[in-house]
Order: structure tokens, then sequence, then C-alpha cells
């Protein structure tokens, strides 16, 4: 499987976005989250591996703290591949993940909270109805608690995300692939 994604926004305005001590970092964790659980819910495994690279920064005075765009590279060992770009230079919301039997498309507004725009090979545009997903997982999250049930969104996949994460940044620092590591 071969994926390619990105996601990001023209921010044109300081912001706490780019301060790392309210943000934590820059484009990747604000945006380019969203790409990397795509690609591991589309490759249905987590990745092995991260090549990162962070690009120039067009606006040095304005991204002092955190990353402006960053690209990077995922393995997974089903042989499944996703390149990812985030960036906060570009207004871009994209997804496409392709394999063997098709073929699954996300275009803007793919990753955002309402109004997705998604189609298969096999079933063309899909239609998700009007709704809001923040509010269904938080209604989830709610009900597990209330009904003493499983939630779905675990702290080990919280744990799986950082793993991610600092395995990007890593792979940033030393200009090496980063093996990753789970447990």
């Amino acid at each position: 499987m071969k994926i390619k994604t990105a996601n990001g926004f023209t921010l044109r305005k300081h912001a706490w976005r780019i301060e790392k001590k309210l943000a934590g970092g820059g484009a990747l964790l604000d945006m380019g989250i969203y790409s990397v659980h795509a690609c591991c819910m589309a490759a249905d495994a987590n990745p092995v591996s991260v090549t990162a690279k962070e690009l120039p920064k067009t606006q040095p005075d304005f991204f002092k703290e955190v990353e402006q765009a960053m690209e990077l590279r995922l393995e997974f060992a089903n042989g499944a591949v996703a390149d990812v770009w985030t960036g906060y230079d570009a207004n871009r919301a994209e997804f496409l993940a392709e394999a063997e039997k098709g073929w699954f498309k996300g275009e803007r507004p793919v990753f955002s909270y309402r109004n997705l725009n998604i189609s298969t090979s096999a079933k063309g545009k899909l239609d998700f109805g009007i709704f809001r997903q923040q509010q269904r997982h938080m209604d989830g999250v709610a009900q597990a608690f209330r009904d003493g049930t499983e939630v779905t969104c675990t702290g080990e996949l919280g744990r799986r995300d950082m793993v991610i994460i600092d395995g990007i940044y890593e792979s940033i620092r030393t200009g090496k692939k980063v093996e990753l590591k789970y447990s």
C-alpha cells in the first residue's frame, strides 16, 4: 500500500501555535497528527520506522521556536509506506491510499470535524450525512464512562502517537531513519 497525505494551513499572524511552551511543537502536533492517524488506520498497523526532515522556513523570524513545515515517511511491517507533509505555509488537506484492490481518497475537508469529502474506488463518494465528529467522540467517551464499557480511544493510542512523534523529531534532529519501539 502506498499512502500520500498532507494537512496544514497558512498561518499568517502570531498565535499560540508558534510558541513551544504553549503548543509543544509546531505543525506536526497541530495538523500532522491527523495524517499520522489516517496512515495508521489505512495501513491497519503502527509504523516501524520514520524518516523526517524539517523544510526550510520561509518566515524564520516568525517560526523561531517550532517547525513551519516538514515531510516524513512512515514505513510499516506489512510493506505499506506513507509520505506525509504538514505545515503552516500552505492550505492543504488531502489523503490518498492506493492498494492492490483499490484506493481511498479524501480531499478538503478530509480532516475536518464535519462535512467530510471521502471516496473509494469501490463505492465512489461516501455520504456520512451531517454530524460533528468531535461531538460523537465525546458522547462515546461519556457513554463508556457511564456504562462501564471500554473507551475506544485508549491511553495506549496516545502513547503510540507519542512514540511516533518522538521518532519524527529524533529523525529531524539526527538526519537518520529512526526505528520505532513501542514497548
